[in-house]
């Protein structure tokens, strides 16, 4: 898929020739993810060749592109490495992809940070915590600033988009995961 121009902000590594979302990875990267996308497929498949409901084949496919994203964003050519923490750190930073001039790269079957043992770990413990909740939630559109009509302690979890009007685009970022994700689940959802 080629990269909007139009989100150049977004996405710095255009001035520097990374064009397409395959340019976003190097050859071991994209065979890596290639594989394991071939695999979720697969999967997909025997799910539908053993009777599987809907319902479970969808939550099942998108749980393991789930864990495809999560390896899409620690293993590219925009990872680095987080001095700090002694961590790879993903490829999103400030909102944006930016040029990384000394990438690092993680093997994708280790159990370090960015690795599929990593990304099934965090996968199951949002799954693990949301099957806790035990409500369906509420969507209020309004002004954030002026909450009335919420009662004190009712809120578990307030979610807010500022008025950045276009200044965080995330449509051209999550064009690198539409690329990846279009192909396995189309015929699901």
């Amino acid at each position: 898929l080629q990269l909007d121009i139009n989100g150049v902000r977004h996405l710095w590594c255009i001035q520097y020739g990374r064009t397409t979302t395959s340019d976003l990875f190097n050859n071991r990267q994209l065979l890596s993810l290639k594989w394991l996308s071939y695999r979720i497929s697969e999967a997909i498949d025997e799910m539908s060749k053993q009777g599987v409901d809907d319902k479970t084949k969808k939550t099942v496919s998108a749980l393991l592109c789930c864990l495809l994203n999560r390896l899409i964003v620690y293993n590219s050519r925009h990872s680095w490495w987080q001095s700090n923490g002694q961590f790879i750190a993903n490829m999103f930073v400030r909102q944006g992809i930016s040029m990384v001039w000394n990438y690092c790269e993680v093997y994708p079957m280790s159990s370090g940070a960015g690795s599929l043992i990593s990304a099934r770990k965090w996968i199951k413990l949002v799954v693990s915590d949301m099957q806790k909740i035990d409500y369906t939630g509420r969507v209020i559109c309004g002004d954030a600033g002026n909450l009335i009509s919420v009662k004190s302690d009712s809120v578990d979890l307030g979610i807010i988009d500022p008025p950045y009007y276009d200044m965080i685009v995330y449509s051209y970022l999550s064009d690198i995961f539409y690329t990846w994700n279009k192909p396995i689940l189309d015929d699901i959802f």
